[in-house]
């Protein structure tokens, strides 16, 4: 969230507030403090180490250079809200965004079997209403228990993305569902890098110049994307169709008992576990940035925040093509040399994440933003194009079970970021608060090995070889028009055409 630091600093978890300086002048987050705008530190003349680890300030006598005798303790640097890894306030934090990502799991648990009897239409606007009630929440928390509540209404919306993914495949040919699936889940996951910028830059920064607190600023700004959700969901009911010829029409034929089955034999296949474990390591990664790149920002790197929104917020902007961009390499490959190809891409693009998260863990505080922001763009646009490439693959892994297979894969992505957030950005940062992206990126690279477990041979080939996107695409719904004995199915268009076929 862009204004964590300062919901935190709202509901008193800065360790500075729960413990101030006054009282308890030797808290570690304090000792370690140093302000890189002044370069003057908490402690004016050094640190005292015992066993390797600072304990508390160097008295001004112990200091070869103390001109005056001022306070070993220099309380006035310290920022508002004190949220260092492993203190109260960090934890907190990544608790929340724990929680709201569980949230939108157990959602996704239940969606398999909802959305293939009301159809994506009405099951988006639901979901899209439960998430706008959980930022009217979000906007009254006041401690510890509120916040957590919120954050589980909220984390609904993550389920969305599931049935965008059905969605799709209830409209396109699987020679272009990689192309299309991207664009829609890519531009969906746009919203969560555009919305930091927005939010600060044309919501807060005009409410707080009208003489609004920031503590009240930030509440009356949730107000604005509630809104939108709200009237999304209605545009939605109203307007959308759930396949090309209209309404849903439920063909379901399995019971809940042969539902949990069919996810049961899902989970027992080698093939969904390693593109679970795929999923976690690109779109499991972007939920996690979500969670903790822009309070990284500001604590670590002491950012403002109108900076840090924009550095951070950067990460989910680059889904506006990259992975669109992801799908169709996929696709174009797969016409070009059959499955293989998306083989042969789905493995590299995950070696070249797994270095270039590498190579941005080795950045440091000093290091100039653009250089940060530069490693972190080329770090997401691959994250995204093997969010794109997965997906890609997916429906011709398992063409009978696409939509159980997919919430399996999409349960095992958000779990996977769930223990990550939990584990290594819990338990590791206290000295080096780059390290716990160094050893997420060590959990990345072997995803890009887990590639030999896709081998599909019954669907090695393109279903209209020879043809472009489009032309398979065309082929596909003038067959499936033709298999029917409907009078008023409406005519198919390619993807390139402007039609309004939702």
């Amino acid at each position: 969230s862009p204004v964590a630091l300062d919901m935190a600093h709202s509901i008193d978890i800065c360790e500075n507030q729960r413990f101030p300086p006054e009282e308890f002048p030797n808290r570690k987050a304090f000792l370690s403090y140093t302000s890189l705008e002044s370069e003057e530190s908490y402690c004016r003349y050094g640190t005292v180490s015992e066993d390797g680890e600072v304990v508390d300030c160097a008295d001004a006598a112990e200091a070869a250079e103390a001109s005056e005798q001022l306070s070993k303790y220099n309380a006035e640097v310290l920022p508002k809200c004190i949220c260092a890894p492993e203190t109260h306030c960090a934890r907190i934090l990544l608790l929340s965004g724990a929680l709201s990502i569980l949230s939108g799991t157990i959602c996704q648990m239940f969606l398999s079997g909802i959305i293939e009897f009301f159809g994506p239409v009405q099951t988006q606007a639901t979901i899209l209403v439960i998430s706008a009630l959980g930022l009217n929440a979000q906007m009254g928390v006041w401690d510890e228990t509120s916040l957590m509540v919120a954050s589980l209404l909220v984390g609904v919306a993550g389920a969305s993305i599931f049935t965008s993914q059905f969605w799709c495949e209830q409209n396109f040919s699987p020679s272009v569902i990689g192309r299309v699936s991207g664009t829609s889940d890519g531009w969906g996951n746009l919203g969560a890098g555009a919305a930091q910028i927005v939010m600060i830059w044309c919501v807060m920064e005009p409410l707080t110049h009208l003489g609004l607190p920031f503590d009240t600023a930030w509440r009356f700004a949730l107000i604005f994307p509630e809104l939108i959700v709200l009237e999304c969901s209605r545009w939605i009911t109203n307007y959308c169709w759930d396949t090309p010829r209209g309404r849903y029409r439920s063909e379901r034929t399995k019971t809940p008992a042969e539902l949990r089955r069919e996810i049961l034999r899902c989970l027992a296949d080698p093939r969904v576990l390693a593109l679970g474990y795929q999923y976690a390591s690109c779109f499991g990664v972007e939920l996690v940035m979500n969670v903790v790149l822009t309070t990284h920002f500001r604590t670590y790197f002491q950012m403002d925040l109108g900076l840090a929104c924009v550095v951070g917020g950067s990460f989910g902007l680059m889904n506006l093509f990259a992975r669109a961009l992801g799908g169709w390499i996929s696709d174009y490959l797969f016409l070009a040399v059959g499955y293989r190809g998306r083989l042969w891409f789905q493995a590299s693009v995950f070696a070249l994440e797994g270095a270039a998260m590498i190579t941005f863990s080795k950045i440091h505080s000093q290091s100039p933003w653009e250089l940060v922001m530069v490693l972190l763009l080329v770090f997401s646009v691959l994250v995204q194009m093997a969010e794109g490439s997965t997906f890609a693959i997916l429906p011709q892994v398992f063409p009978s079970r696409t939509a159980a297979a997919s919430s399996v894969v999409s349960i095992l992505a958000n779990i996977g970021a769930i223990i990550v957030l939990l584990t290594i950005y819990k338990l590791f940062g206290a000295d080096d608060p780059m390290f716990p992206y160094e050893i997420h990126a060590l959990v990345i690279c072997p995803a890009a090995l887990l590639t030999v477990f896709l081998a599909c041979p019954e669907k090695q080939e393109p279903k209209h070889p020879g043809k472009e996107p489009e032309q398979a695409t065309f082929a596909f719904l003038q067959k499936e028009e033709e298999s029917e004995n409907g009078p008023e199915a409406p005519a198919a268009v390619s993807l390139e055409a402007g039609d309004n076929a939702s």
